[in-house]
Formats: C-alpha cells, sequence, structure tokens
C-alpha cells in the first residue's frame, strides 16, 4: 500500500464524505477543555484529517493547528490553523494530539517517528488514540484496502510510546481503553508533574 495514493483518494471520493472527520473521536481528550480550564492555551493536532478537532479548538479559544502526513490543505485554509509543512522543533504546544493515525503507519519505524514528533513538539501532554480493529475502506482504483496496516494491542503501544516519553522527559504514560475498538495512550511532561498543576485528568469512558 502506498498512502501517498492511498488517503487523497479517499479523501477525494465521494462514498467517503466524512472519512478523517468526526469530534466523538476527541471526545476525552476535548474534556478538560470543554469543562472550562483555561491550561491549554495552544494544540497541535498531528493528523488531524479534515480538521474538527481543530476548528472545535478554536470555537473555545485554544489557538490550535493541524498537520496531516496525507492531506493538502488548500492556500485559503493555510497560516495560523492549518499547516502543510510541521515547523521544526522546539516550538512546543501545550498539548500534542494525535488520534487514529499510528494504526495507520506502515510499521514500528514510522510509528516511533510520528510518537518522536508528538513529543518534540508538546510542552505539557501528548495524547494518541489508536484502534486495533480492522479498517478496510474500497479505494478508487485500489479495490478494498485495510488501512489499519499497524494492528496491535494496547500493551504493545503503550510500551512503545513509553519508550519515546521517557527518552523525551516524559513522565510514564497513561491509558484506558475508550470503546471496544479504540483506547487512549497520554503523557505528561515531568516539569509539569513536579510542579503539581491539576492537569484536570481524563477521565475513563465507562
Amino acid at each position: 500500500m502506498n498512502p501517498a495514493e492511498i488517503y487523497p483518494a479517499i479523501y477525494a471520493d465521494p462514498a467517503h464524505p466524512t472519512y478523517g472527520s468526526g469530534l466523538e473521536r476527541y471526545r476525552e481528550i476535548l474534556q478538560p477543555i470543554r469543562a472550562g480550564s483555561t491550561f491549554w492555551r495552544s494544540a497541535l493536532d498531528l493528523g488531524c484529517g479534515r480538521g474538527d478537532f481543530v476548528r472545535e479548538c478554536h470555537r473555545l479559544g485554544v489557538n490550535a493547528v493541524g498537520w496531516d502526513p496525507w492531506v493538502a490543505f488548500p492556500d485559503d485554509e493555510l497560516g495560523w490553523r492549518f499547516i502543510n509543512t510541521l515547523p521544526a522543533p522546539p516550538i512546543p504546544f501545550d498539548l500534542v494530539t494525535c488520534v487514529d493515525v499510528l494504526e495507520h503507519c506502515l510499521d514500528e519505524g514510522a510509528a516511533m517517528r510520528l510518537i518522536d514528533l508528538a513529543f518534540a513538539h508538546a510542552r505539557f501532554r501528548a495524547s494518541f488514540a489508536i484502534s486495533d480493529m480492522s479498517d478496510i475502506h474500497r479505494v478508487p482504483g485500489h479495490g478494498d484496502v485495510e488501512l489499519h496496516t499497524l494492528r496491535r494491542d494496547l500493551p504493545w503501544w503503550l510500551n512503545l510510546i513509553q519508550t519515546c516519553a521517557i527518552s523525551t522527559g516524559f513522565a510514564t504514560p497513561q491509558a484506558h481503553r475508550i470503546n471496544s475498538d479504540r483506547f487512549l495512550i497520554w503523557a505528561d511532561a515531568d516539569a509539569l508533574t513536579c510542579a503539581g498543576v491539576d492537569m484536570m485528568p481524563l477521565a475513563a469512558t465507562p
């Protein structure tokens, strides 16, 4: 599978008008902001898809930026909300999110590079939502394609993210399963933990 061909084809296909959209996938991550916390002042969404999270953050008063490796945003959307090229760190964002992206990586090395990017750009927290279920789409010109090319269980992902977190000065990640096919893993900066700042920890979904 060539992601540079597959994902642009999906986004352009009228049969998949909602692919890469939907705020429900960010419910737990948005929870503290919607509850009134003013701690998060900036956010970066890695693999932002159609940009729903970025627009919702701006609506809630958070200066958010979206980047996606396979979506090229038109010129009239580029700038303060969406970027086609990531800034070189250190340009920290209070919160970095990576939702339903890692399982689309072709191999462990690609996943680690994306996780490292998240921690390199995060000032306080990096959050990862990952699905461990199959996701087969009919893609124009390619037939039926399994999009979740890196399907692993929660312990495997937790170990990988912990390796990256510890090496970049973040605390040991925490995790919980959101539903039957998705789990959330997040890690906070050690400096924040030492400062005793209340992060309004994410609540587990029943």
